[in-house]
């Protein structure tokens, strides 16, 4: 009815035609739920709050003057809590903290992070990472840094459908082993002189 058609009712042998023009059709919301709806569509919600909600609403408060908070003190604000510097000066200092697990892997690109490491890595050419990937018989130094992550994520069987190497795993692992110091010992810096 409420959109253009015609319902028919019988009242003591008499039919009569209801439409929009000669009835006044609301919706009244059943207590603990909200409607809203325009045509044939509605969405009805429920808005009792249980005490479940009631505590993730005061974490979310909390969180939020915690970050306003950090905001104001001049730290970057992320979706997730933890502090970091305001901003690294140098892009080379973010990544080797990220190298080492430091900057949470969520906040950059793993497999790119993993790549940036064998930059580093294959210049280095430490007898551990060589053997410990069988690179030996590889010049992987004239190897680019994304092919040599396939070449260890294809030696590793890292294959997903198609013969595909899953680069990803193959960065995760990388950088696992890295940080487990399985890979050899490094220094970044060195002090002048």
């Amino acid at each position: 009815v409420k959109n253009g058609g015609v319902e028919y009712i019988e009242i003591d042998d008499t039919q009569i035609a209801l439409n929009s023009e000669n009835l006044l059709i609301t919706m009244n919301g059943k207590e603990g739920f909200a409607f809203a709806g325009e045509g044939e569509i509605g969405v009805v919600l429920d808005t009792h709050i249980t005490q479940e909600l009631k505590e993730e609403g005061y974490v979310r408060e909390v969180l939020s003057k915690v970050q306003n908070m950090r905001k104001d003190k001049g730290f970057e604000v992320l979706d997730t809590p933890g502090v970091l510097w305001p901003k690294f000066e140098d892009k080379i200092v973010g990544e080797r903290l990220a190298f080492t697990g430091a900057v949470k892997d969520q906040i950059m690109d793993t497999e790119l992070l993993a790549m940036r490491l064998l930059d580093f890595l294959k210049v280095e050419k430490n007898p551990i990472f060589v053997e410990r990937f069988k690179l030996q018989n590889e010049n992987i130094e004239e190897i680019e840094s994304y092919e040599l992550l396939e070449l260890i994520g294809r030696k590793r069987g890292m294959l997903i459908s198609g013969g595909e190497i899953d680069t990803e795993r193959a960065a995760i692992m990388l950088l696992d082993e890295y940080r487990s110091a399985k890979l050899g010992k490094y220094t970044f810096e060195l002090p002048e002189n």
